[in-house]
């Protein structure tokens, strides 16, 4: 059951989450950040390949994250962090490790390379694939700017988009129009959703004088047994 508390905005929109899977075939797992695979999408991924003689699927990595502290060396924690990415999809994907394409644009500025983003997801992505992307309004300047890319390649190609949610959560409330899907997900999925976070050290446990970047409070969704979605276009 999912997580209640009375003073939730998306609350009432979560219970009222119509079920989904995405449509056989390929599907790019559009990420900004590492980490991002594992905090709204970690739940999909799983079962995606866990399935992988009805899917085939491919990480496009947009940042390697090098800006999440400042004052460091970028180029350290970019690898740091490519490390962790690794290792986290290492355990949603136990045998079935996906293949990631890393671009390397700009932490906190991905707004300024859109087209470069759209022009990628184009170069993957097929008319009946499914890309996965932040929501267009995920509350982080990278993610809205893939999500925004994500729709464009969308309705370019005429194929589905589902776009997750992690920001938003706790920094938006929904309007009455809001229409989300669930996927539902094992007590097993979700152990391993979690178990995959922690090889995100950095994010959780950085060195003094930094603060962690994602607080308990942050990490509620990840809790949830449902995993939630704004589906649109194509047949899904």
């Amino acid at each position: 059951m999912t997580t209640e508390s009375q003073f939730d905005p998306w609350l009432q929109h979560r219970q009222h989450a119509e079920s989904w899977t995405p449509s056989p075939g390929l599907v790019v797992f559009v990420v900004p950040h590492p980490d991002d695979e594992v905090l709204m999408m970690g739940g999909l991924l799983q079962n995606v390949l866990s399935n992988h003689h009805l899917y085939s699927v491919i990480v496009l990595a947009v940042t390697d994250g090098e800006a999440a502290y400042p004052l460091t060396n970028g180029d350290d924690l970019a690898s740091t962090r490519r490390h962790e990415q690794d290792v986290a999809l290492r355990h949603l994907a136990l045998a079935q490790v996906p293949p990631v394409v890393r671009l390397g644009l700009p932490d906190s500025g991905v707004h300024l390379h859109t087209q470069t983003l759209v022009d990628a997801i184009a170069e993957i992505a097929e008319s009946d694939s499914v890309i996965v992307a932040p929501w267009r309004r995920d509350y982080h300047s990278d993610h809205e700017a893939c999500g925004q890319a994500a729709h464009t390649a969308a309705q370019n190609l005429g194929c589905s988009i589902a776009e997750g949610l992690f920001w938003a959560w706790s920094h938006l409330s929904p309007n009455d129009k809001c229409q989300l899907s669930k996927l539902d997900l094992t007590s097993d999925q979700v152990y391993r959703r979690r178990a995959a976070l922690e090889a995100h050290s950095s994010q959780l446990r950085p060195p003094p004088p930094f603060q962690p970047v994602l607080t308990g409070a942050d990490l509620e969704p990840l809790h949830w047994n449902e995993e939630f979605y704004f589906v649109s276009g194509g047949t899904t």
